[in-house]
């Protein structure tokens, strides 16, 4: 249930702008783009966090338990956005192996949490911290794999350039978006559905 609405937040807040990178003429145009989902996945996730927080401190212990799986799950959508954008990027460039050894680590990472988590009280809120634990591991050996390759990569960013890059694909989430959100929705209803009974 958890990676299935961490799939939709996702798919809402960063408008698929990172499905874009592979559309890129240059490296420069491609870091200043991945730049953008992370930024609106930071900033959705960010209020709804402020706002959940309220929620949490005037309401009942019962709507508390929701607001802690929100929370979880927009934090979870700030880390796979970053990992969908590295992703990209490392697609573009060709490095196939970096992708494969990520989403090994991340399988490994996530597996030995979920056991040793496994023998603990709120065995529910364990499982999504150890999804979230192996997608942050991914996402930092994607990370460092692409800082050693790309050093100069803060002189590459430029408020101004994310701008251009905004408006250049300003189309693009109009028709990724839908397709995303109905691809996610055919992947998961079922997983939803199994979840809410």
């Amino acid at each position: 249930m958890f990676t299935s609405f961490s799939g939709l937040v996702a798919s809402i807040s960063t408008g698929q702008y990172e499905s874009a990178i592979l559309l890129t003429k240059s490296k420069s145009e491609s870091i200043n783009l991945a730049c953008v989902p992370i930024a609106l996945a930071t900033l959705v996730s960010f209020y709804l966090l402020l706002l959940t927080g309220f929620l949490k401190e005037n309401y009942s212990y019962g709507l508390r338990t929701y607001t802690q799986f929100i929370q979880l799950l927009l934090i979870g959508t700030v880390v796979n956005s970053a990992y969908q954008s590295l992703y990209y990027l490392q697609l573009k460039d060709g490095h196939y192996k970096r992708i494969s050894i990520s989403k090994v680590l991340y399988s490994i990472s996530n597996i030995s949490c979920s056991i040793f988590l496994a023998f603990t009280d709120e065995i529910a809120h364990k499982l999504i911290f150890a999804l979230l634990i192996g997608r942050t591991a991914s996402l930092f050996f994607l990370l460092l794999s692409f800082l050693k390759n790309s050093l100069p990569i803060i002189g590459f960013i430029k408020p101004k350039k994310i701008l251009k890059i905004i408006k250049q694909y300003k189309d693009f989430p109009m028709y990724s978006m839908p397709q995303a959100l109905t691809d996610s929705f055919r992947d998961n209803a079922l997983n939803m559905l199994i979840s809410s009974t």
